[in-house]
This record gives C-alpha cells, sequence and structure tokens, in this order.
C-alpha cells in the first residue's frame, strides 16, 4: 500500500477526478471514437484511484467512466440509448469494477482497539490496519 495519500476527503476526490480527467484526454487523444473496448482507459483510472484514493472517490471515478462512456463511446454516438447488445459493455465495466473495489479494498477496516485513537489521521480506507497502526504514535496501541 502507498505510503503517501491525500489526507483529507477533498483531495482524495479531486486526484480521483484528475485520474478520470488523465484516462478521458488518453482516450479522446489515442484512441477513436468508434474504435471498440468503450471502457479501456477508464480501467485504469478506476484502479489507481481504488488504490490511491478509497472507495468513495473510485465510485465517483466509475460513475463518471459509465456515464460519458455510454454518451461518448458506446454506439450510437452522443445518445444514452444502448441497444441489447450495446449494454454489455457497461455492465461488464460495471461488474469487473465491483470485483476490483472488493478485491481491492478487503483489507481496508478500520482499525480497532487501541489503535483508533492513534490513527485519527489515517485514511482507513487506504491503508491496511497493519500499516496504519504502523505508522501510529509509539506506544499508543499495537495491532497486528
Amino acid at each position: 500500500m502507498p505510503t503517501l495519500m491525500p489526507a483529507s476527503p477533498t483531495s482524495r476526490y479531486a486526484v480521483a477526478l484528475g485520474l478520470f480527467a488523465g484516462a478521458l484526454a488518453f482516450r479522446l487523444v489515442f484512441v477513436p471514437p468508434d474504435g471498440g473496448l468503450v471502457f479501456s482507459t477508464f480501467y485504469v483510472a478506476t484502479v489507481l484511484a481504488l488504490y490511491f484514493c478509497g472507495p468513495g472517490p473510485s465510485a465517483l471515478v466509475i460513475a463518471l467512466s459509465v456515464g460519458v462512456g455510454v454518451y461518448f463511446f458506446a454506439s450510437p454516438h452522443g445518445s444514452w440509448a444502448l441497444g441489447p447488445t450495446g449494454a454489455v459493455a457497461p455492465m461488464a465495466y460495471l461488474a469487473t469494477s465491483a470485483v476490483a473495489a472488493w478485491v481491492g479494498c478487503g483489507n481496508c477496516a478500520r482499525p480497532t482497539g487501541g489503535c483508533s485513537a492513534a490513527n485519527r489521521n489515517c485514511v482507513p480506507s487506504s491503508m491496511t490496519r497493519r500499516r496504519c497502526c504502523s505508522a501510529s504514535a509509539p506506544g499508543v496501541g499495537s495491532c497486528s
């Protein structure tokens, strides 16, 4: 897990929005609108947002990615209408993003016991319990 993380929720959401904007810019510049693989660049933004920002900001990235992907890159372009086959890509993206969130945030539990008072500044959605407790003040509590 990373050791340098945005501490405030505002900065975590700002980083997540930056990741989304970067993925969108990459998609617009390097992949033609009808090039297929609608959500290819958004997968990277989703995983990075999960890793660096936590589940809340990554849910925002997922929601924005689905909206932009369906409207601008899925056929027919510039429309919210999806045919029976057009719904497969967004559903697959949502399913794989949910799996990534489940796997990536499996150790995102808030520390309990003696460590909780020492870890007020920890970001529980992005640090494992052990890392969070080891970063706390010495002698305050111990977690395993």
